[in-house]
This record gives C-alpha cells, structure tokens and sequence, in this order.
C-alpha cells in the first residue's frame, strides 16, 4: 500500500485510513528520533490505540460521541505480546436530553477501563493498533458523569461538547417550550444559560427576519433590553455556535 504524504493532503479530503496511517507516520518518527521511547506508546500512539478500541467495541460507544480520550501504559510484556493500559473517556450521551432541549445532554459520562491488548505477530508489537484482542477488566473499571456546572470538567472538554451542539435545534425546541413568548433558563445549568438565550434569539431573528425580530423584541421589553444590554441588537451568537447557524443562513 502507498504511504500516505502527511505534508501535502489537504485534510479535507483525508479518510479515516488516511488519517490514521499519518498519525502511525508520526508515532514511528517520534520513536526514531528518541530511543527511549520504543519501548512504550507515546500518546499520539495510545490515541490510535483507543480508536482502534472504539471501532472492534463500537456496540459500546454507539449511542455516545466521544469528546475526549486519553491512556496511560500500566505494563508491557514482550514474551507474551500483551499491554496492560488504562483509559479516560469523557462521553456525550446522544439519547438523554433536557426537557427543554432534547438535543443537549443533562450530565457527560465518564469513563477510566483497564484493558489488556494483545498482539500475535511480534513484528507487529510495535504497531499501536496492530493487536489482534482486547480485553477489558469489569471489575476495574470505572463508570461516573459530570454536570455542565462541575467545576472539575475540563474547560476543553467543554468546548468540544458546544461544538457537538446543534443551535438551531436549540433554538428550535427552546421557541417550543417558550410559554407567551418568554422563555425561562431556570432549569438549564448555569453555565449553558448564555448560549441558550443567544440560540433563540438567533433562531427568532433568522426565522422571522430582521424587522419581524425587531418588532418581536420591541413587543418583548425582557428580551430588547437583553439585547441591548449586550450592545448590539444583532449581535451574532458565540463564534462556537454560528457554525450550526451557517448551513440555515446559507440554505
């Protein structure tokens, strides 16, 4: 099989095999460059180790995006081809949403599992997503959650999960359960409020048209005074959310 040039795609057009033959090119160079790092996977390494986890337990994952992942080696021993890691995950569950937006979790769930890897061809040992079985250990093995307000969820973790977000579904189910044109945030997590008022305001400004929102708002003292609190009537939603925005806007 052709190696793949890292430098020169255009990682738009990468597949997923793509992907991962470059991140194996530069697990290789890293181990070439520093010796004492053949020995053990490094985590660009450990990172093909646990997607190749994810896809052979895909039935495990099916109904949650990963958002972030992360192992550590607990051992190795190369006469019997084995390593012992243990993995972190933090998941975002897909069927388990607020009332008033089905499409955002409540809680995040975590997961740390300890598994046992093993290869048959030695040749392949050093590869890190070249074993043949996995095994995880169920009496070690980890499973908790963390709300949106947990001051110990990692602020990347959190961004990545914004990301994940539809706003204009957002939008969309929050103009539902609004009751007289006043949507109230008081169940939501204190953290997710901005964005939730910023979704449906943007939804109701695209979906009725700038004079229709401007109408609505002055209708809405609460909401234009808000608005204009955050000094600018049309001011756009976080730079996070306006990609969930961009594919209506365009459509």
């Amino acid at each position: 099989m052709a190696k793949v040039d890292c430098r020169a795609f255009n990682h738009a057009d990468w597949s997923l095999n793509d992907a991962q033959d470059c991140r194996l090119q530069g697990y290789l160079r890293s181990t070439q460059e520093s010796p004492m790092k053949v020995r053990d996977f490094n985590s660009s390494a450990l990172h093909l180790t646990l997607q190749k986890l994810q896809e052979d337990w895909w039935e495990n994952f099916r109904e949650f995006t990963v958002l972030s992942q992360w192992a550590e080696v607990i051992s190795v021993d190369h006469e019997n081809l084995t390593r012992v890691i243990r993995s972190h995950l933090y998941l975002f569950p897909e069927n388990d949403g607020f009332d008033f937006a089905r499409n955002i979790p409540i809680s995040f769930v975590t997961e740390e599992c300890v598994w046992t890897l093993t290869w048959h061809d030695a040749e392949a040992f050093g590869d890190p997503s070249g074993f043949d079985e996995s095994d995880y250990d169920s009496e070690n093995i980890d499973i908790g959650g963390a709300d949106w307000d947990d001051p110990d969820l990692p602020v990347d973790v959190f961004a990545d999960a914004i990301a994940q977000i539809d706003w204009w579904a957002t939008g969309e189910w929050l103009e539902d359960w609004a009751e007289d044109g006043e949507a109230t945030f008081i169940e939501a997590p204190a953290r997710l409020r901005p964005y939730l008022q910023n979704a449906l305001a943007l939804y109701r400004r695209q979906t009725l048209g700038r004079w229709g929102y401007l109408r609505y708002l002055l209708s809405h003292p609460k909401f234009l005074w808000r608005r204009i609190r955050k000094r600018g009537l049309w001011q756009s939603i976080t730079a996070d959310q306006r990609g969930s925005f961009s594919f209506h806007r365009s459509r």
